[in-house]
């Protein structure tokens, strides 16, 4: 039987016998009110704006019409026409097989001998695919977070794959998979990125070590060799291996890059052409071609083998290159993976550069409807951009897109209700007067929760870790300025009217781990301070939501469960258990009662609760959430109908059609 055959049998074997081990779902939340489980009602991802934060791209050497790429922090995506249009590798049922968590893929790995066989590392192992990515099965003995992976070209049962959670490891298996040990030679520190495995070399095999040398194999790991790169280099990064040449290999470091014609013994530096992180990938159809970027939006070409460099650099502001890829058949056809704006696609060595189709894993933070009038909608993402789409939310379009290039702070984005076109993006403490057009500062920086509501003409903002002291502080639209009404670190705060009044609710977690609510009636002005035995938590609620049509309905959501007020936040009482890391309430205001509540943890629970009745009874929705994320505030949008909920996966969820509500449920 030769390799191929050999590796497909061994693993339809164990994908038969392990079936029913990768069925597990998550688990049920308690709820101490009436429940029912709707089968009825789905979620169908909608998409969301392009981007997202590129791990790593990957041509499939065997049938390079095929590329596969990976994200920060979401789906895995691949292409079937060399790059142009994307999809999701897998839906979010298939990602969740075998886990409690749906394993977000980071390396790939693509056997070469048969263009089926595809290898991923996750945050929790190593999986294997034999059908192109459409199922997945773990591989035994790894359960560590593998980055990158190498299928030895040479002896494809041979795997080398790379955990790059400290102390790295460097795995190697020779029978497919079955087993492993680790190869990791003791003088090695740290390994910087991946191990490369050379395709000409029987057991050539070179990784660099984050102190600034590269250790060299000439069997696969059985035994090393250190050099040290020199030249003034303290942090070497990654290294390429020439496709045709054994003994010519390059480095990036601290320094730039430096080359090696001596399988490297010694190194040589290159000229000086780039600055920040840097990635190499050499023309696998012509060695003297390189390309390579950094995280300083610097993109460069090379013809001859690293002596010059040419600008190539990507269109825009702050692009941040952090993964590329060029095509095995055509040296001239480069993508180029960035930092939250996804992926760029050239054809002609980077001269010109073009959008790809179908790729948007941006992790929507706040997905909210645009300024009063404007029937649009603001999605603002992880990495700090804003876009804005149709209330239908088909077509995306970039509104800004460098004011915070490369952040990983999560933000909330929030439209003022008594100022049209004043927008916040809290936390990063900016500010746009414009409906989100342009940005500034404003004069609460890293502010948190933010809340405001049409009749009312004060705007009121909770501030933690800040610059400024902590606490709740209030602007009245008419002035430009805050005054701090409340102390305290506030994690949450919500503000709501009707035409019997109003109502602002804000809660910290106090150091003796129970909830602190704050209250007010009068625009935020005077605020009643409480302590709420029922709410004892340990971490920070994460929402508050406050019923529009009787504003003495109040829920909150902590990590350990939702809870109720029906005397306007004086007291509580805990109407479902949620072992959630993340919950977000929101009323209806257009349905009286109704509210909606997603909620998903890091050990698999996942759901959306919906009530018709302001929190007596509920319905519990998981259908098509297996192995979903949910991460934001529900979204009502009054014009359409729907509700929207972002997902860190998938973008942006409809709500298919909303559950019909019966007076109690068994």
């Amino acid at each position: 039987m030769n390799a191929s055959l050999w590796v497909i049998a061994t693993w339809v074997t164990l994908f038969a016998t392990s079936a029913a081990a990768q069925m597990s779902g998550a688990r049920s939340p308690g709820l101490k009110g009436a429940v029912a489980q709707s089968d009825q009602v789905g979620f169908r991802p909608i998409g969301g704006p392009p981007g997202g934060f590129v791990w790593e791209i990957d041509f499939n050497p065997l049938d390079p019409s095929m590329v596969v790429a990976t994200t920060l922090t979401g789906p895995a995506y691949l292409s079937q026409d060399r790059g142009r249009s994307w999809r999701r590798l897998e839906t979010m049922e298939g990602r969740s097989r075998g886990y409690a968590v749906a394993p977000l893929m980071r390396g790939v790995g693509f056997d070469p001998l048969d263009a089926d066989v595809i290898y991923r590392g996750t945050q929790i192992g190593l999986d294997v695919s034999i059908d192109r990515g459409v199922t997945w099965i773990a591989v035994p003995g790894v359960s560590e977070r593998i980055g990158e992976i190498s299928v030895a070209p040479t002896q494809p049962r041979t795997i080398i794959a790379v955990s790059d959670l400290a102390p790295t490891r460097i795995l190697r298996s020779v029978d497919g998979g079955q087993t492993w040990i680790d190869v990791k030679p003791d003088a090695m520190g740290m390994v910087a990125s991946s191990c490369e495995v050379s395709s000409v070399s029987l057991g050539l095999t070179v990784c660099p070590d984050i102190g600034g040398q590269v250790f060299v194999s000439e069997d696969f790991g059985n035994s090393w060799d250190g050099f040290p790169i020199a030249n003034g280099v303290s942090v070497a990064q990654r290294v390429a291996l020439h496709p045709s040449s054994p003994d010519v290999m390059w480095v990036t470091s601290d320094k730039g890059i430096h080359k090696s014609v001596d399988r490297g013994r010694t190194w040589a530096p290159s000229p000086r052409e780039f600055y920040g992180p840097l990635h190499l990938r050499p023309a696998p159809s012509n060695p003297q071609r390189l390309y390579g970027g950094s995280g300083s939006a610097q993109m460069r070409r090379s013809d001859d083998g690293g002596l010059s460099w040419q600008d190539i650099s990507l269109p825009g502001i702050g692009l941040e290159v952090h993964a590329m890829a060029v095509a095995p058949d055509d040296q001239n056809l480069i993508l180029a993976g960035s930092v939250g704006h996804g992926i760029l696609r050239s054809t002609d060595g980077g001269s010109s550069w073009s959008a790809v189709e179908g790729f948007h894993s941006s992790n929507p933070e706040t997905v909210i409807v645009g300024p009063p009038g404007s029937r649009q909608l603001l999605a603002q993402v992880a990495f700090g951009q804003l876009w804005r789409a149709p209330l239908a939310a088909t077509t995306w379009q970039a509104v800004s897109l460098d004011f915070h290039s490369g952040s990983t702070v999560p933000s909330r984005l929030v439209v003022t209700r008594n100022e049209p076109l004043r927008v916040y993006m809290t936390n990063l403490g900016l500010m746009s007067v414009d409906g989100g057009q342009t940005w500034s500062d404003t004069d609460l920086p890293g502010a948190g929760a933010f809340a405001s509501h049409t009749r009312s003409t004060v705007h009121l903002m909770a501030v933690a870790g800040s610059l400024v002291p902590d606490g709740i502080y209030r602007r009245p639209t008419a002035s430009s300025s805050w005054t701090r009404i409340v102390d305290g670190r506030y994690q949450a705060l919500a503000m709501e009217s009707n035409d019997g009044g109003m109502r602002a609710v804000g809660i910290i977690s106090t150091e003796m781990g129970m909830a602190q609510v704050a209250r007010s009636v009068d625009d935020g002005l005077n605020w009643e301070v409480a302590s709420i035995a029922e709410i004892a938590t340990p971490a920070s609620p994460t929402g508050i939501a406050i019923d529009p049509f009787d504003l003495e309905h109040v829920l909150i959501c902590t990590i350990n469960g939702l809870h109720r007020s029906v005397d306007g936040g004086a007291s509580f009482s805990q109407v479902a258990e949620l072992p959630a890391t993340e919950c977000y309430a929101s009323f209806d205001p257009v349905n009286v009662g109704k509210v909606v509540i997603p909620f998903s943890d890091a050990q698999g629970s996942v759901g959306v609760f919906v009530s018709a009745d302001a929190g007596v009874n509920w319905i519990l929705l998981d259908k098509g959430l297996s192995g979903a994320r949910l991460r934001s505030t529900p979204l009502f949008v009054a014009e359409t109908g729907d509700v929207l909920i972002g997902e860190h996966f998938s973008g942006l969820l409809r709500m298919i059609e909303l559950p019909v509500f019966v007076d109690s449920f068994e």
